[in-house]
């Protein structure tokens, strides 16, 4: 049940979602960064949640600069702690 929610959340987000949630926590993305990142949540965000992220994470660190890399494993841990218990 909840993955057909987070499927469906995913399949709703954008590119601005990306950036605000960016800004949000005090990181600038470029345009390219934000792309990146959305493809990649796209097209992985059953692995993020379910398996072994490691990949993902190595192939990332090549296109990200080393700050936006930094934060982005900084919120993945903060939010699969938080939210170990729902999924």
């Amino acid at each position: 049940m909840i993955d057909k929610l987070i499927e469906n959340y995913i399949s709703n987000i954008n590119i601005n979602d990306i950036i605000n949630f960016a800004n949000k926590n005090k990181t600038f993305i470029t345009n390219d960064e934000a792309n990146i990142i959305y493809n990649c949540i796209k097209d992985n965000w059953y692995t993020l949640i379910h398996n072994n992220p490691n990949n993902i994470f190595n192939n990332l660190k090549q296109k990200l600069n080393n700050e936006t890399y930094n934060k982005c494993i900084e919120m993945y841990n903060y939010y699969k702690t938080k939210y170990k218990d729902y999924l």
